[in-house]
């Protein structure tokens, strides 16, 4: 049996507190800090998964932040950034260093 191929959907609910209609992303670390831990790996894994097979790009920023990003590194920056975020301790992502203006 195939293990799960993780999709945009399994992380999304890493990125809701990014849109920029409702910008919020310390509850980020707060849901994940009320979360099992196996589902912070998971959730860990999954994004981790989606940056190594350069699968978010510009599409998946726009879903993310309902901003376009000014181009595909940038797009792919900031989830390098929320990764660092939610799992490392990184400084809060801003989405205005990665949107187009």
């Amino acid at each position: 049996m195939k293990a799960h191929e993780p999709l945009y959907d399994d992380i999304s609910f890493l990125l809701v507190y990014f849109n920029a209609n409702a910008y919020d992303p310390e509850r980020l670390t707060e849901d994940l800090a009320s979360m099992p831990v196996v589902d912070q790996e998971q959730a860990k894994q999954d994004l981790m998964f989606l940056l190594k097979e350069d699968r978010l790009g510009s599409s998946e920023f726009y879903a993310a932040t309902s901003c376009s990003a000014r181009n595909e590194v940038a797009a792919r920056a900031f989830f390098e950034d929320v990764f660092k975020y939610a799992f490392e301790g990184g400084e809060e992502p801003s989405i205005s260093e990665y949107r187009n203006r």
